[in-house]
């Protein structure tokens, strides 16, 4: 259930830590304090967001790992990623890693960014159906933080989505099901 910020941003946040990792790419020292200032504010407000004021953290530590580049697949699959999310559950760290090339040459929007990663960290579902994790994650970053979700609901102009020119007839066959920015409207729609 998601609930109103209201009614849920007055919750005392659990102890945690936050780690920022430059070590591969130094010259991201400029983004080391917004990011802890990030992490630090949002990582209760998601938490309670997705699971209410009195539910405690999932994990300890959120780490922070900012990398030359990063990419998944192999051959003409093979995709950059701007960011992603991962955890290591026995030692109660969430980590979030960073294409730090990317970041610079796109302008990608990083703090939106490391919203729904953050919000990946605190999810901790079992056998969520991916296009939800995604959709919800997109969803706390748009209605919460970027604060655009209503503009979201309008129908996808030119079929763009983040930017990349998408396929009319799989977006239509698919729809919410793809996730990310096309399933965060959905899940509003819902809610209201």
């Amino acid at each position: 259930m998601l609930f109103a910020v209201s009614a849920i941003w007055g919750a005392q946040p659990t102890a945690f830590q936050v780690r920022v990792d430059i070590s591969q790419v130094p010259e991201a020292k400029s983004r080391v304090e917004p990011t802890k200032q990030l992490i630090t504010e949002w990582y209760p407000k998601i938490n309670a967001i997705l699971f209410g004021k009195d539910y405690p953290l999932p994990l300890n530590e959120v780490q922070v790992v900012f990398e030359p580049k990063i990419e998944r697949g192999s051959g003409a699959d093979r995709i950059e990623l701007p960011a992603h999310e991962d955890e290591d559950v026995t030692r109660s760290i969430g980590k979030i890693h960073i294409n730090f090339s990317y970041l610079e040459r796109v302008q990608y929007p990083y703090l939106a960014t490391l919203i729904h990663e953050l919000t990946h960290v605190a999810q901790q579902y079992k056998n969520a159906p991916e296009w939800l994790n995604e959709g919800i994650a997109d969803y706390v970053r748009h209605k919460y933080f970027e604060r655009d979700i209503e503009a979201k609901l309008l129908p996808l102009h030119g079929y763009q989505f983040d930017g990349q020119q998408m396929d009319q007839a799989k977006f239509r066959k698919e729809g919410y099901v793809l996730g990310y920015t096309i399933a965060a409207p959905f899940l509003f729609w819902l809610e209201q």
